[in-house]
């Protein structure tokens, strides 16, 4: 595991996003960064409750 901001973890899954599904994007950011999917998940499930 690596120590990574969340600015990281969104900025990548917004790109990976763009033509992946949230699944995969979750997927790959997590494999892209060294961190563990529920981290990923936690960061865009965070950012979205926040916009509602």
């Amino acid at each position: 595991m690596t120590i990574v901001s969340k600015e990281r973890i969104k900025r990548e899954y917004e790109a990976i996003r763009a033509h992946e599904s949230v699944k995969d994007a979750i997927h790959w950011t997590a494999h892209k960064l060294n961190v563990s999917e529920q981290i990923v998940s936690d960061v865009v499930y965070e950012e979205e409750k926040v916009e509602a």
